[in-house]
């Protein structure tokens, strides 16, 4: 009787939730994300999820997100999730396409993100035959070579324009006081006073003479910008000031320079990246330069003897807050197709890179060669689809190979 009352119990437990399966889990911003879903991977179609938060805290947004890339425009997959209590959210997440997303949850404005390559997989993907080994099953899979570099900001060759009125005067009123604020062509940049526009604005008022006007436009006033005495300089050029020299009750001279305006709306991105990873350049790579979209657009010829590095060029727009001269970080992406294997699976020695295949009820040692570092692991040859190789205790199968002298 006790017997047949627990198996009800555990019928009843059994039915009362779904069950969910971890495929990912990541921190930032002082939180802790787990990803779980209802088969165990997650894959393109729907996926029935299950998103906690640690500590518990409101989930602004969660979706996918995949960069531009040459013929296909960015794309993101938001996830329909619904709370649960306590930082727990189920819900559907819709994947349109194979290939590397990058998993953003936002939480209180503060975006957290991780690189996944999709489809991917929890307990599915790895079979534990006991607490120290698991093993991983071979496949061929597209994944994501993710390079870092730092640069510097650069101003396009001549592409800075100086503003030095044809006269002197005086600045009773800035419009435009500050470094890295965008103007437009013909925006008002300062009031002022000038004995020699204010005469000149007179003598067509007392007969209209059409030379009158012309020395006025010549001087880059405009009729309609004098009021009275005082006169509104305008910027000939859109962009964005880098240098300015303007105070109100100032007086400044004929050809002095009182702003210098980036008139072009880019900058240049020059990166390095190490010598080795030069090959992997290609023109027309994605690059992400501070969470901005760019391509790389040129690989400078030559490598640095100092630093051994390689440089590229990436073009970006002159946004505010962005300066010549400013050192930022940039991401490269690519992908890579072959044999991917998790990068804890491989030993490397220097000499050899080495695996432990499953063979009958034992391991064999196998020699692979990493053709490229991609995002989670490697792109590997020597291995075939299908294979099992330890992913979890590679050092504990080491060592027992080792204590029974198979060096």
């Amino acid at each position: 009787m006790m017997h047949s009352r627990y198996l009800v119990l555990l019928l009843l437990l059994s039915c009362s939730g779904k069950s969910y399966v971890e495929v990912l889990k990541f921190s930032g911003e002082g939180y802790e994300i787990r990803v779980l879903s209802s088969d165990g991977e997650i894959k393109v179609g729907i996926n029935e999820i299950r998103v906690e938060v640690n500590p518990p805290a409101k989930i602004d947004e969660f979706y996918l997100y995949m960069p531009a890339m040459p013929g296909m425009p960015e794309m993101r997959e938001y996830a329909d999730l619904k709370e649960m209590g306590k930082g727990k959210y189920e819900g559907k997440l819709k994947v349109s396409m194979e290939g590397s997303w990058q998993v953003r949850v936002k939480i209180g404005g503060r975006m957290i993100y991780k690189d996944i390559n999709v489809p991917i997989k929890g307990g599915g993907s790895k079979e534990h035959e006991h607490g120290l080994i698991s093993l991983y099953k071979v496949d061929s899979s597209r994944a994501p070579v993710v390079i870092y570099s730092a640069g510097r900001l650069e101003s396009p060759r001549n592409g800075i324009f100086s503003v030095s009125p044809r006269f002197s005067g005086y600045i009773t009123k800035v419009f435009v006081d500050r470094q890295g604020k965008f103007v437009k062509k013909g925006e008002a940049l300062f009031e002022f006073y000038s004995p020699e526009v204010y005469s000149t604005y007179l003598e067509y008022l007392k007969g209209g003479s059409d030379l009158s006007l012309e020395r006025l436009s010549l001087m880059g006033i405009s009729l309609n910008d004098v009021k009275d005495s005082l006169a509104v300089f305008r910027s000939p050029v859109s962009g964005r000031i880098l240098d300015l020299n303007v105070k109100r009750g100032e007086r400044f001279e004929a050809g002095e320079s009182l702003y210098e305006i980036l008139s072009d709306n880019i900058l240049y991105f020059v990166g390095e990246v190490p010598q080795e990873k030069a090959n992997l350049l290609k023109v027309g790579l994605p690059v992400e330069v501070e969470g901005i979209s760019s391509k790389i657009a040129e690989i400078l010829p030559g490598v640095n003897p100092e630093t051994r590095t390689v440089k590229f060029l990436a073009v970006i727009p002159a946004k505010e807050g962005l300066f010549p001269g400013m050192v930022l970080t940039a991401k490269i992406m690519d992908f890579k197709s072959g044999i991917f294997v998790p990068k804890d699976a491989v030993i490397r020695t220097g000499e050899w890179d080495i695996v432990f295949a499953k063979e009958g009820e034992g391991f064999k040692k196998k020699s692979v060669k990493i053709l490229y570092e991609v995002d989670g692991g490697y792109i590997v040859e020597g291995l075939k689809v299908g294979e099992e190789i330890v992913h979890k205790g590679v050092f504990f199968v080491s060592a027992d190979e080792n204590l029974r002298g198979n060096e």
